[in-house]
């Protein structure tokens, strides 16, 4: 979540054929032409998706009717650093807050949590810390993530931890994508392309991840993302400090 998987997906869904199955997107990325193939279906009258666009890998093997007929299949997904991308998370349901779930049923204003360019560091990183860890109903968030109330920084932390799975054969790093996507290529024997970008405008203001950040927030998604930051050894960088 948050990690470009639209543009990966779209990139490799120019390789498949009429039978493959892609989540799809919206707005610009329909624009674009990145639209779901084989991921809509009728029940009892209803129209409905086969797989969300953050199906981690648990849930897509429990969901399928056969699994292993996908065995020999590589599994590919993205990692990015957590603090980072955390932010990015942050921007985007700023964008959707009129009818983002989190903050519909929770009936507060978008105002609360907006970070505007005049904000001192510590207004912004208040706001931000606040927007975390409101408190969301059970109806507005995805019962397969948690079955309790819980707050954004919940849901965003236990879907991406997910992806974290022995059965994944190739991580891509946000932070290196497409070098990284184009080694794939190579190595699928696949002809690399320039990956497009989707969701650029959602993020208003150009501070490093740092800037949103006291140091309880900090921790707080140290402890949230044990797997993705042992795994991929992220740390939180300031800004200006080197790597």
């Amino acid at each position: 979540m948050k990690c470009a998987g639209s543009s990966v997906e779209y990139a490799l869904a120019q390789h498949c054929g009429e039978t493959a199955l892609c989540t799809g997107g919206e707005g610009e990325e329909i624009k674009a032409g990145f639209v779901h193939i084989n991921n809509l279906f009728s029940e009892e009258g209803e129209e409905k998706w086969r797989f969300h666009a953050h199906t981690w890998p648990g849930l897509f093997f429990e969901r399928i009717l056969s699994p292993e007929d996908w065995k020999d299949y590589q599994k590919i997904t993205i990692v990015r650093n957590p603090w980072d991308a955390a932010v990015s998370f942050y921007w985007w349901a700023i964008y959707k807050m009129h009818r983002d779930p989190f903050i519909k049923m929770m009936n507060i204003s978008p105002d609360v949590f907006l970070i505007q360019e005049e904000d001192s560091s510590l207004v912004a990183q208040r706001k931000f810390e606040t927007f975390l860890n409101i408190v969301c109903p059970l109806d507005s968030i995805r019962p397969e993530v948690l079955k309790v109330k819980c707050t954004p920084l919940d849901y965003f932390a236990e879907t991406n931890e997910l992806f974290v799975d022995k059965c994944v054969d190739y991580y891509l790093r946000f932070e290196n994508l497409q070098s990284d996507y184009n080694e794939l290529c190579h190595k699928l024997n696949l002809e690399k392309s320039t990956l497009p970008k989707f969701k650029t405008i959602q993020r208003k203001l150009g501070h490093h991840y740092s800037y949103y950040y006291s140091n309880t927030c900090r921790d707080a998604i140290e402890m949230r993302f044990p797997h993705t930051i042992q795994k991929f050894k992220y740390r939180f960088i300031k800004e200006g400090t080197a790597t």
